[in-house]
């Protein structure tokens, strides 16, 4: 999943998982959340948090898996600070 914003200074960008913890195998750099090996456990709704100098902007997208090499996400928000 990508989380990308704009702003004038990089914005400090991180992730979590809403009702749960973020997948033991995953790696986050830069914005983009990588989950390696999915499980039916990793779908949810996660939340991409982007904080800049003077505020933080939140956005939440939604995985679902839909079987051993399928997904789907949903995002509902872009972000710009």
């Amino acid at each position: 999943m990508i989380c990308r914003c704009t702003a004038l200074q990089q914005p400090e960008i991180r992730w979590l998982k809403v009702d749960g913890e973020l997948p033991v195998d995953h790696v986050a750099h830069d914005g983009t959340l990588i989950i390696n090996q999915v499980a039916a456990e990793d779908g949810g709704v996660y939340e991409c948090i982007a904080s800049g100098l003077h505020r933080e902007i939140r956005s939440r997208m939604e995985l679902f898996i839909l079987g051993l090499d399928s997904f789907s996400v949903y995002s509902r928000l872009p972000c710009r600070l």
